[in-house]
């Protein structure tokens, strides 16, 4: 008996299972073939012979493609009547894989976007996709840059020279990406500080007060505003030229001089002045 330490199945004890595979998803079929094979090569010891792998593999398979193998399948021993295991799969290849795949792929490539996502998830689709076609580096480098977002073209024009390898723009790319997030994570942590603009000052975030004079001001003071000296003059002014007319002048006058005592107290030696 092997031991855990020595034994063959050892050092792929936690290797999963191939999923099942009932041929709903074509572009999956690939994906799922080298999950297979990964399985099968990883417990020699286990599946030794070609009927012990086709064994496996048909206990992976459900729906539309269990049934194409079925006629296969001895129901009396068990038997598959198959060669091998690559006699199976071309079976299922030439059943349910895209017809047009580079065509497929081709279409896909050219619409593949990053937008929101993370450069990594963002590769992970161009890498597969990438699998069904022929294209040399140049052009794969040209269309991974094509559908970068926005945040990243911006930052490898202002801050790296253009690079002619496919391998350096990807850990560019991987690296600005971890840095545009981490920094977007930091403007949202619970209990910062949000900055505004200086020159459109959130009504929400701070409240204007009712000015304390009596005309208001222009002046972009946002709370209890100073006294306009300047209206305060005017309007003195015209309350005098005026007393020798108006009924209740004094009154006015007077009243007006208490008002700018209590809300600028430089303003009663000016108001003062102008009415004697």
């Amino acid at each position: 008996m092997a031991t855990a330490q020595g034994g063959p199945n050892s050092a792929h004890k936690g290797l999963p299972e191939a999923p099942i595979f009932d041929g709903g998803k074509a572009k999956e079929l690939r994906t799922w073939i080298i999950q297979l094979r990964n399985k099968l090569a990883a417990q020699p010891h286990r599946y030794p012979d070609d009927q012990a792998c086709l064994r496996y593999v048909v206990n992976r398979l459900s729906g539309a493609t269990l049934c194409l193998i079925r006629g296969y399948v001895s129901e009396n021993t068990g038997r598959i009547r198959l060669e091998s295991l690559n006699a199976l799969l071309d079976l299922l290849l030439q059943a349910f894989d895209d017809p047009d795949r580079t065509r497929t792929a081709n279409r896909e490539i050219r619409k593949l976007k990053q937008n929101s996502c993370t450069f990594a998830a963002y590769f992970a689709k161009f890498g597969r996709i990438m699998g069904d076609l022929n294209w040399n580096e140049e052009a794969q480098r040209e269309q991974l840059y094509k559908g970068l977002a926005d945040e990243i073209k911006d930052a490898l024009v202002t801050s790296h020279p253009r690079s002619d390898s496919l391998g350096h723009l990807i850990q560019i790319c991987w690296e600005l990406d971890n840095r545009i997030r981490a920094g977007a994570a930091e403007w949202v942590q619970p209990g910062r500080t949000q900055r505004l603009p200086r020159s459109a000052p959130s009504s929400a975030s701070t409240p204007t007060l009712a000015p304390a004079n009596l005309t208001g001001t222009n002046s972009g003071h946002y709370g209890v505003a100073p006294m306009d000296l300047s209206a305060t003059q005017r309007l003195l002014r015209k309350i005098v030229s005026d007393k020798n007319t108006r009924p209740g002048a004094n009154d006015c006058i007077a009243e007006l001089l208490v008002t700018s005592s209590a809300n600028a107290p430089n303003a009663l030696p000016l108001a003062t002045d102008i009415w004697l």
